[in-house]
């Protein structure tokens, strides 16, 4: 049967010992002012199917110690305004599979100290702009196979020295205009003319040697 109480003023209940409270059907719970739960030792709420939680205006979470939090399946997780994450020390990410990034505005990342980025297979980095690498220091780039740098125009230049180190040759190529060096040998070929340097002398192939 029905059973309904009502107090017109204060509501205290105390059990020294256990409480236990079972519904066959559903609670609905209406509270017009405050809601405190204060909980001595552990809480544990136990759901068997889905769990909604609305809240009207602000939601914050305190945990003294460690938090953690484990999702069977996928998590989503939409916010309609910022996002400020302020972690003291170190943070940690394992990603089973892929990872998608998409920004649409600009990307900033600031360091302090190295950033070091490794990858077992292929990296690319391509952009539809421009592409500028800047450094108050010195700067490297070191592979352990072929080098290749492909434009429509290259430009070079230093201020100071410009020193090109090669351990077997040096080949440069202006259509049929070349120049070969290696470490006893330097050719230069122009307009059918070949001129070759080497520790016999001077030789030359096709045409020949003026003074002007």
């Amino acid at each position: 049967n029905n059973k309904e109480s009502q107090v017109e003023g204060t509501y205290n209940e105390r059990i020294k010992k256990i409480h236990t409270q079972t519904i066959d059907l559903a609670k609905i719970v209406s509270i017009g002012g405050e809601y405190n739960t204060n909980v001595a030792l552990s809480k544990d709420t136990i759901v068997g199917l889905s769990h909604t939680l609305n809240i009207g205006a602000s939601n914050k979470l305190r945990v003294a110690k460690k938090s953690s939090e484990y999702v069977g399946e996928d998590k989503e997780v939409e916010i309609g305004g910022n996002l400020n994450t302020s972690i003291k020390q170190d943070e940690s990410r394992n990603v089973g599979g892929n990872k998608r990034e998409v920004v649409e505005g600009e990307y900033h990342l600031q360091v302090q100290d190295s950033i070091n980025i490794e990858s077992t297979n292929e990296t690319t980095l391509r952009t539809k702009g421009n592409l500028l690498l800047t450094s108050n220091a010195s700067m490297g780039l070191e592979t352990d196979e072929n080098a290749t740098f492909i434009a429509d125009n290259i430009l070079s230049e230093a201020t100071s020295d410009y020193a090109i180190n090669a351990g077997n040759a040096i080949n440069l190529k202006i259509n049929e205009t070349v120049i070969y060096a290696t470490s006893d040998t330097i050719i230069f070929k122009a307009g059918g003319v070949e001129v070759v340097i080497d520790s016999k002398g001077l030789v030359v192939k096709g045409g020949e040697v003026k003074a002007e």
